[in-house]
């Protein structure tokens, strides 16, 4: 059996992050997620038991709801300049930050083409594209120069607008009754907030 390092496993979680927030996972993917990964981040967060039981399509019948369908009563949103003091300052300030150190990267951060179920970001704020590009800079020597910034400096970036846009989520799920109706990003957002 072959061991991976502890940057490694940090990388592969926000890569998991990055593809859930991105779209649902297939049914098979789904299961493993359920029973195996979230339960095993869970205890080492010290998260305790999850609460509610999840079956496998849960993410399936949540993310069209959550994510995809225009809704003026929708309050949760996947980019992280929506929850700034002053969302259009952030997204002018962010967003030409987030393009530079994709496209350094070489990272795609926008689909060629829309695929039905699945997220398509317009902008690089989304969670998706943060948890990608920390997939990839948790790999990079921290004090290693990317457009003038470290990469931990990066790294404290995009955990920030990520953290900033997962308790702002979780708050707005926790005061709606809904949240029982979506246990499954419910669980997720809990889990990547905790991470």
């Amino acid at each position: 059996m072959e061991y991976i390092s502890e940057a490694q496993a940090v990388s592969e979680v926000f890569k998991l992050f990055s593809a859930l927030f991105d779209g649902p996972p297939p049914l098979s993917a789904a299961v493993r997620v359920i029973d195996d990964i979230l339960p095993a981040l869970r205890k080492t967060l010290d998260l305790g038991e999850r609460e509610t039981d999840l079956r496998p399509e849960c993410f399936a019948a949540e993310y069209e709801n959550l994510f995809l369908v225009p809704s003026v009563q929708r309050q949760l949103d996947p980019y992280s300049t929506s929850y700034a003091k002053e969302p259009a300052e952030a997204r002018a300030k962010l967003i030409p930050e987030l393009l530079m150190l994709a496209e350094i990267l070489r990272i795609p951060w926008q689909k060629e083409n829309f695929i039905a179920g699945r997220a398509y970001p317009v902008m690089p704020d989304h969670l998706s594209v943060l948890f990608g590009l920390l997939s990839v800079t948790s790999l990079v020597d921290i004090d290693a120069d990317i457009a003038g910034k470290s990469a931990l400096e990066w790294n404290s970036t995009l955990a920030e607008e990520a953290a900033l846009t997962l308790g702002e989520m979780r708050n707005v799920m926790l005061a709606r009754v809904g949240s029982i109706r979506n246990p499954g990003y419910c669980e997720l957002i809990t889990v990547a907030l905790a991470y």
